[in-house]
């Protein structure tokens, strides 16, 4: 079966769901704005995502430095 001919939720779980460092298609949510929440979405949560990792590593750093 082609992939034009599966639903539009096939064919994000062929294209996008599977792959994971493959950016969101915003072209298929439900218009412009929505599509424009999930871009700030993504953009936010990898942002949030490096500052809990710099912060993890400076907990880690504190509970080193702490025992000694």
């Amino acid at each position: 079966m082609p992939i034009r001919d599966l639903n539009d939720r096939a064919q994000l779980r062929i294209k996008w769901a599977h792959q994971v460092w493959k950016s969101q298609p915003f072209d298929a949510y439900f218009g412009e704005r929505i599509g424009i929440y999930f871009a700030w979405l993504g953009h936010y949560t990898k942002w949030l995502t490096i500052l809990a990792t710099m912060g993890i590593s400076v907990f880690d750093y504190g509970i080193t430095n702490a025992a000694r």
